[in-house]
Formats: structure tokens, C-alpha cells, sequence
């Protein structure tokens, strides 16, 4: 069977999505993509919920990802140790409870 995890993890995926209750199908590659086997959680399926997630996570990602990059090709500009220090104090004052 091939599919798009490694087979040996299948299981591991497949009982992932049941515990999140994530509808899912299997397909059949040399039959034409056939359907194997469908799991259908109805009105348990937290899909949205899980996708909201993760949105916001990859989000939050790629804009650390656009300051990093902008911090690292700037590192050398003298301007930039007042914004770092601006982003310092404002990481510090999080902290504090």
C-alpha cells in the first residue's frame, strides 16, 4: 500500500485522526483512487476546530520567521540595536507576573 505517510506510520495517523474525530478516507492507488475505507465522525468531526488551530500557529510562524529575517539581514545597521532593545523590554515586561 502507498500512501501519503510512510506506511509503517499509517496506524500511528489513522489513530490520531480517530482521537481527534477528523473525518478521513482511504484510497486505493492501483484501483483508480478508490475508496477503501471512509470514516465518518458526523457531527463529532472537530476538522474546523483543528484547522483553526493550527492556522493561527503556522500564522504566528511565518511572521516570526519575516522579523527574524529582517533582524538577521539588518544585524549590522546601528539603528537596529534601539528597535532590539524596544523588543527586549517589551519580552520583559511579559514576563514579569
Amino acid at each position: 500500500m502507498t500512501c501519503g505517510f510512510p506506511s509503517k506510520s499509517l496506524k500511528r495517523i489513522e489513530a490520531k485522526l480517530e482521537q481527534k474525530k477528523i473525518n478521513y478516507l482511504l484510497l486505493d492507488s492501483r484501483d483508480n483512487y478508490a475508496v477503501n475505507e471512509k470514516i465518518d465522525f458526523k457531527n463529532l468531526n472537530t476538522y474546523n476546530k483543528q484547522y483553526e488551530i493550527s492556522k493561527i500557529y503556522v500564522h504566528n510562524q511565518l511572521r516570526i520567521e519575516k522579523i527574524y529575517n529582517f533582524l538577521t539581514q539588518n544585524a549590522r545597521q546601528i539603528e537596529l540595536k534601539f528597535l532590539l532593545k524596544e523588543i527586549e523590554d517589551k519580552i520583559n515586561a511579559n514576563r514579569k507576573v
